[in-house]
């Protein structure tokens, strides 16, 4: 999931690059990243309903396959991760990458947080939702910020549709 998103991050943002200027790009980024999700949801789902022979066929030791469970929990965070490169655009374009460094930094302080108080009880299950919670955030602060400068119509049932 990792590396569909990076080649994504790879292509997408060449070409998001060139749409800035156009008057409907926001609309433009909206499609795209709708696309986005529903292509990694169903890769999520595909490799999550097939765990139990692909995790033996990756993984050769009988003792990697007891962390297993926490593997969806960190593809859900991973298809936050791609959302927040989706929804990171607006500052890009706009020049203001100071925003990376400060949401990037609540990411990580969400991320130790969860790490250091709830890894030493739930173990991999801490660890997988260290993930997911620190994404999650990334990904919320992304949007409201972004929707302040760069608004996605997000809620726009005919942008789906349209696809």
């Amino acid at each position: 999931m990792n590396l569909v998103i990076q080649a994504f991050k790879y292509a997408a943002e060449p070409f998001f690059f060139k749409q800035s200027g156009n008057q409907d790009s926001p609309v433009l980024y909206a499609k795209v990243m709708h696309a986005f999700i529903l292509f990694c949801t169903c890769l999520m789902i595909a490799i999550s309903v097939n765990l139990d022979w692909l995790g033996p066929l990756f993984l050769r030791s009988p003792g990697y396959e007891e962390g297993l469970f926490i593997v969806p929990m960190l593809l859900m965070g991973y298809l936050l991760l791609g959302i927040y490169f989706n929804l990171s655009i607006w500052f890009k374009i706009m020049d203001k990458t100071g925003y990376s460094f400060w949401i990037t930094l609540a990411g990580a302080a969400v991320s130790i947080g969860v790490i250091f108080f709830i890894v030493p009880i739930w173990g991999f299950l801490g660890g997988g939702l260290s993930t997911l919670a620190s994404y999650l955030v990334m990904c919320v602060i992304c949007f409201f910020f972004g929707q302040k400068i760069l608004s996605y119509p997000l809620s726009n049932r005919k942008i789906y549709f349209s696809i």
